[in-house]
This record gives C-alpha cells, sequence and structure tokens, in this order.
C-alpha cells in the first residue's frame, strides 16, 4: 500500500518528473497528482476499487465558497461495497479532512447545482472501461432535476456509481494544489483513496 503523506507524493513526482519519467496517457501530471484519465480525472485503480475524481466542474467554481468533484467508484473485487455521503472525505495539503456537504447548505451558500453536471466528463472518459459493469441507481447531492436522495447504496461486485459530490473550499483555495478524495467503507481494509489537481481555466 502506498503512502499517505501528500508532501512526500509530491516529493517523489517531483524528482520523477525530473529524471525524464514519461507522461500518462491523459498528459503531463500534476505534481501531487495520480495518473490522469482524460483531461482532468484523476484515477487510483487496486484489486479491489476503481476511484476516479473529476475536476471538470470545479474549474468553473473556483470562486465559490464550495466546489463540485464528479466521482466514479467501481467494485471490482468486493462481495459488496456500502456507500453513503459519509463514506467520502477531502484532504488538504495540510490534512485536513472536509465532510462533503449536502443540498441545504449548498442552497444557502452556494446556488443552483444542476449547471455543473453539463460539465461532467466521467461517462464518456470511462465508457469502455465500465463497458461490463452495472451501474447502480445514485443520488449523493440531490438538485433541481433530481431532487430524490439516493444515499444509501449496495455495490455489488462490477457495480459502479457515478455521482457528483460538493466540498468546502479549503483556506488557500483550489487551484493547483494537491487534494485529496478519501474514501471508506466497512469492507474496505484501509481507506482509498486519489490525489487530484484542480486546473483552472485559462484567461
Amino acid at each position: 500500500m502506498r503512502a499517505r503523506g501528500l508532501v512526500g507524493a509530491i516529493l517523489v513526482l517531483s524528482v520523477g518528473a525530473g529524471s525524464g519519467c514519461s507522461a500518462p496517457a491523459g498528459g503531463i501530471r500534476p505534481a501531487g497528482a495520480d495518473p490522469r484519465i482524460g483531461l482532468f480525472s484523476f484515477v487510483e485503480e487496486g484489486n479491489l476499487v476503481l476511484l476516479v475524481a473529476s475536476t471538470r466542474a470545479a474549474r468553473y467554481r473556483s470562486d465559490r465558497p464550495y466546489f463540485p468533484v464528479e466521482i466514479v467508484v467501481a467494485n471490482k473485487g468486493l462481495a459488496s461495497l456500502t456507500l453513503t455521503p459519509e463514506s467520502f472525505a477531502l484532504v488538504d495539503p495540510g490534512g485536513k479532512e472536509y465532510a462533503p456537504v449536502g443540498r441545504d447548505e449548498l442552497a444557502r451558500s452556494y446556488g443552483g447545482t444542476d449547471v455543473d453536471r453539463r460539465f461532467g466528463e466521467l461517462e464518456a472518459v470511462l465508457g469502455a472501461k465500465l463497458a461490463e459493469y452495472t451501474r447502480v441507481p445514485c443520488n449523493l447531492t440531490p438538485d433541481f432535476d433530481d431532487p430524490i436522495a439516493r444515499d444509501r447504496l449496495f455495490l455489488p461486485r462490477f457495480g459502479y456509481i457515478r455521482d457528483f459530490l460538493y466540498f468546502p473550499r479549503p483556506e488557500g483555495g483550489v487551484a493547483h494544489r494537491a487534494l485529496e478524495l478519501t474514501l471508506r467503507a466497512p469492507e474496505l481494509p484501509e481507506p482509498v483513496f486519489v490525489r487530484f489537481v484542480v486546473l483552472p481555466r485559462e484567461g
């Protein structure tokens, strides 16, 4: 199992980048991040779980008190996988954890979330990879278009979810910073995490 430390990951990856390591198929890997799949999506894949975080929508929301992360979780090797919003946490470079925020808080301080889903990319990026998997209906963050929560989930083996989560913007913002999406579940022997970087829009 790899080390959790974000600072250590940044140092290791920076040294690797300077020693001629090849870039992943998704393009040059930002320092401190996991490999990319697509332009704005970062992936961690093991024998048990596939965890992907896309920052495409977050690029348009960097000025908000909260920011969206599009996620995919696929159960590769467990008999079942239990997920709720509390299964997820954001970890900033200083190690502080943030829980996802719900619909009421978003309505007070963020505004509509429906438009964010138009910037989702994981369905297209992972379509071929998940072709043999079964999508499990979910709605971790209800919105105007889909107001009914489906947030206690049971993924069978070869089941997956795709959804959006919202997190408080850490102090110092999110652009160009190595952040971590952590997944915990009763069936997992230890947390699974994917490191990502929000690349802001140019101009």
